[in-house]
């Protein structure tokens, strides 16, 4: 008798389960094993020798019709109660996605995407309001590449991850079981509420949304659905998202460019359109985005993160997918998608949206949104699976999806250089706004000193302030010449181009 001996570089997932009655409606008692080769013990960690309950159920919608499907994991005991385990130094929790990427050939587009995002993101408001107690908040999840067996079966390469939820988000919870704190949404639709007021049917904007029913206890409300509280077993309200949406519609130019920030996380909101910018993901305008608010109670301002990026860096039509088109002219030209939320922002004048985001641009081009550094993310992870011969056991069981990954990859690299090469031009600095303004002014004085950052100057002035790795941290806004921001961590951050110093 022989037998084949394969070795591995990445960490391995058994699954144990009657895979016959798993299906997308209800979760089927089996068992898990999770062998890390960097397995470090840690309180909750589950070493490589312990086998787990946990249950399972398929995931997904469009994904479900892939024959590599999804898989939502809940771990248990083995009496199906929940019991919260670590993997891989993420948090502590009892829910888990293995995702099967079937609808990228590279497996690693959201993956990668993701990335980017945790590495450069600013933090949630109510983080940067000096939280100390919120800041292990992620907006984005974290995610290993593993290899899956089921049922002593090669299954293919997966991606085990976290997910985004209240947990991951640092949200408020319920009060009393009556008093709703944390808000967590998920759009899942290009209807007319998911962009935000305009109708890509009848071709036009300012439609107001449909009526919702808190009392009804459905989990799905114009193509949105909530996350946060429970809808089953907890008071659930549509208010808040209804109340933005409609802002969005129906304000005036005025309203909109005066309130705007009272309702949308302006620095989240504009990290996450220009992380749609650089990857090119056109089905995340509008679609395939969490909205969240940490305690309705005392805010209603809403943050942004992403989800679900695999038709990015040229994975989809080239119609929407040429690296040589902005994002704002896939909104006003390429797809009838038109996202009210960014297509109005990109058409205000008097929001400065496009100098604003060029300075983000800037910025990070030297760090996160460097062209090498963009392709050594792709490169890096083909490198980590073609070292374990993952990439030709994921070919020849999933040729239909994944039959050549390290072609996809060169794609990308290409891709990405002629990508960021446009978005250079598109974004250089210009001679006129608040860039320009900020960058040659004589009037302008800035001050560190402990834990605060003040300005002054002759007019008033909007100006951006980015800790020293490119994170944007806020904005001052100086009233009569005069401006501040406090609750600093100690260090260097820019300000108008300046460095300063903050102790």
């Amino acid at each position: 008798m022989t037998a084949t001996v394969n070795f591995t570089f990445l960490p391995v997932v058994e699954v144990s389960v009657e895979m016959e009655n798993v299906n997308a409606d209800k979760y089927v008692l089996g068992q898990m094993r999770v062998i890390d080769p960097d397995y470090s013990s840690h309180e909750g960690a589950v070493s490589a020798n312990d086998t787990v309950y946990a249950r399972f159920k398929y995931r997904g919608n469009a994904s479900l019709a892939y024959d590599k499907k999804n898989f939502a994991v809940k771990t248990c005991d083995e009496n199906e109660d929940g019991v919260d385990r670590s993997f891989f130094g993420f948090r502590d929790d009892n829910n888990w996605i293995i995702e099967a990427c079937a609808a990228d050939p590279t497996l690693m587009r959201n993956r990668v995407s993701t990335d980017i995002w945790n590495d450069f993101s600013t933090k949630p408001y109510y983080v940067r309001d000096g939280n100390e107690s919120e800041d292990e908040a992620h907006s984005g999840t974290r995610g290993r590449f593993v290899e899956v067996l089921v049922n002593g079966s090669y299954h293919g390469l997966f991606t085990f991850t976290e997910k985004t939820d209240r947990k991951q988000l640092k949200l408020k919870k319920l009060k009393d079981d009556v008093e709703i704190r944390g808000l967590l949404y998920k759009s899942g639709s290009y209807g007319i509420e998911g962009l935000m007021g305009y109708d890509k049917t009848n071709h036009t904007f300012g439609n107001a949304a449909q009526q919702y029913d808190n009392y009804n206890k459905e989990e799905v409300w114009a193509g949105y659905e909530i996350k946060y509280p429970d809808y089953e077993e907890e008071p659930i309200d549509w208010k808040p998202l209804y109340d933005a949406i409609n802002f969005v519609s129906q304000s005036s130019d005025e309203e909109f460019a005066s309130h705007i920030e009272e309702y949308f996380d302006r620095p989240v909101m504009d990290d996450y359109y220009l992380l749609l910018e650089i990857i090119k993901a056109y089905d995340n305008v509008g679609n395939n985005i969490f909205y969240y608010i940490y305690n309705i109670q005392d805010s209603k301002l809403m943050g942004i993160a992403p989800w679900d990026m695999d038709t990015s860096f040229g994975n989809g039509a080239e119609s929407v997918q040429a690296p040589d088109e902005s994002l704002k002219h896939l909104l006003e030209v390429t797809t009838d998608n038109k996202f009210q939320l960014f297509y109005r922002m990109a058409r205000r004048a008097d929001i400065d949206w496009h100098e604003d985001l060029g300075a983000r641009y800037r910025l990070l081009r030297n760090y996160e949104f460097g062209t090498e550094a963009l392709k050594n993310r792709f490169v890096n992870y083909y490198d980590l699976i073609s070292a374990s011969r993952a990439d030709i056991r994921e070919e020849q069981k999933w040729p239909q999806y994944h039959p050549d990954i390290k072609e996809h990859v060169d794609y990308i690299c290409n891709f990405i250089e002629r990508r960021m090469a446009f978005l250079d031009e598109y974004y250089a600095e210009t001679q006129t706004g608040i860039n320009a303004e900020e960058a040659g002014s004589s009037d302008l004085e800035i001050t560190g000193g402990t834990g605060r950052i003040t300005v002054t100057a002759n007019t008033d002035k909007s100006l951006h302030v980015y800790s020293i790795s490119g994170n944007q941290i806020g904005i001052i806004q100086t009233v009569d010449g005069k401006g501040s921001v406090s609750g600093l961590q100690p260090g260097i951050y820019i300000v108008g181009n300046h460095k300063v110093a903050v102790f």
